[in-house]
């Protein structure tokens, strides 16, 4: 009977009055704390805002070291970030002294002591660098906006999350094997290396223990290189990502196979597929239903 029902009734931006510029760029995600308290991911900003309801005014922002944050989630007093386009620790393998396995070309002397005709044609491989920072999950306490703990190596493109009852993170995700085919220069490697798979699709699942996240565990959804998946039974570019109630079971868009899947929350079977319209995304979970 409310005069707004189904109704807009208000907007929320946040303008730098002094240059004029937004300061609420490409939201993409959100999540409420509270019914006065929401988080929106500002995916280009590398920012979480956080906005209150009550007044619809952005008071302050959470920095995020890591690119384009997307996915958020909150559960249990606690807020859970995953940027998009994370990494796995592989990079060129450029350095001062060529060691032959984590610097096989001198980056100073090819880029920046001869940054001209005379730096092409150097060898470049890729190799994947321990030291490489790889930010993956970030959990903020939702009440002080502290943040609890940062978790590496999840994945290398982060899609969606969900967080069950326990406090387990689950993240639908594309993990790059591009360090498989990384001696692509001294060796000359290529899509052989790969076999022609430059992804493994998979759901990564995050346990907590005393507050503390264990090592992720990899669920894979096809068979691994070089085993291919069986025609029709690719379950490309795991994507939107929800739980069950009682915890048992994830329902899981593949965009790239137009397919929604079920799978063991705790085995990782794949329990059923579906084909669906094309570039399946966003997932929602209804009583008896998933839509």
């Amino acid at each position: 009977k409310s005069r707004t029902h189904l109704s807009v009734i208000d907007t929320i931006q946040d303008f730098d009055l002094r240059t004029k510029a937004t300061r609420f760029d490409e939201p993409v995600g959100i999540a409420f704390a509270s019914n006065e308290k929401a988080y929106v991911a500002l995916s280009s900003e590398n920012r979480i805002a956080i906005v209150n309801v009550r007044t619809r005014k952005v008071t302050r922002h959470l920095r995020i070291s890591a690119q384009d944050p997307r996915a958020i989630v909150v559960r249990h007093g606690k807020l859970y970030v995953i940027p998009f386009e994370s990494n796995n620790k592989t990079q060129l393998s450029g350095g001062y002294k060529i060691d032959g396995k984590l610097v096989t070309f001198n980056a100073h002397e090819h880029s920046i002591a001869n940054n001209n005709i005379l730096s092409l044609g150097h060898v470049t491989d890729i190799v994947k660098h321990p030291r490489v920072p790889d930010r993956d999950l970030f959990v903020f306490d939702a009440k002080t906006d502290k943040l609890i703990e940062t978790v590496d190596t999840l994945g290398t493109l982060l899609y969606g999350m969900t967080v069950d009852s326990k406090g387990t993170v689950f993240v639908a995700q594309t993990d790059a094997r591009n360090e498989v085919n990384g001696r692509s220069g001294t060796k000359k490697h290529g899509l052989k290396e790969l076999g022609n798979r430059a992804f493994l699709n998979q759901v990564t699942r995050v346990r907590f223990e005393a507050g503390k996240a264990r090592k992720p565990e990899f669920l894979d959804l096809e068979p691994l290189p070089p085993e291919n998946p069986a025609e029709g039974m690719a379950l490309a570019t795991p994507f939107a990502i929800e739980v069950s109630g009682d915890d048992s079971i994830l329902f899981v868009s593949a965009a790239g196979s137009d397919k929604v899947f079920s799978m063991d929350a705790v085995s990782g079977e794949v329990l059923g597929r579906v084909p669906v319209g094309a570039v399946p995304r966003g997932i929602a979970l209804y009583p008896g239903k998933a839509g």
